[in-house]
C-alpha cells in the first residue's frame, strides 16, 4: 500500500508492477511526468528464498518537481521485490513501492530535453 499526504488529504494508492515487461512500461513513465527527478537507492537487503527466488528491499529517496504541478517534493520510499531464475539469470516478478516520508519543499534548477 502506498500512502501519500497532499495538504489535509490522504491517498491510499497501490503501486505494483508484474513482470519484467510491465516495469519497462510502467517505471519509465513514472519519470517522464517529472520536470527533475534525482533518485537515490541504498540499503539494499536480498533474503534469497530458494535456488529459483528472492525478495530484495531497498531504501530510495527522491527529489523531484512534476511538470502538472511545477512544485517541489522530497520522498522516502521502500521498494519490496520479488525476484526469479529465468534462463538462468535473476529477473523482477514483481515491484511494490512503499511511501515512508512526503514533504514538499523547493527543488532548484531547470531541466529541458531529456528523455528517461
Amino acid at each position: 500500500m502506498l500512502l501519500i499526504l497532499f495538504g489535509e488529504l490522504l491517498h491510499q494508492l497501490t503501486w505494483q508492477w508484474q513482470g519484467i515487461e510491465e516495469i519497462k512500461i510502467e517505471l519509465p513513465k513514472s519519470a517522464e511526468r517529472m520536470e527533475v527527478l534525482i533518485q537515490s537507492s541504498s540499503g539494499i537487503v536480498i533474503d534469497v528464498v530458494n535456488r529459483n527466488e528472492a525478495t530484495v528491499r531497498s531504501l530510495m529517496s527522491e527529489f523531484g518537481r512534476p511538470v502538472e504541478k511545477g512544485e517541489g517534493f522530497h520522498a522516502v520510499c521502500t521498494y519490496h521485490d520479488l525476484v526469479v531464475i529465468e534462463n538462468e539469470n535473476w529477473k523482477f516478478l514483481t515491484r511494490t513501492l512503499e511511501l515512508k516520508y512526503f514533504d514538499e519543499l523547493p527543488v532548484p534548477g531547470r531541466l529541458s530535453g531529456y528523455k528517461y
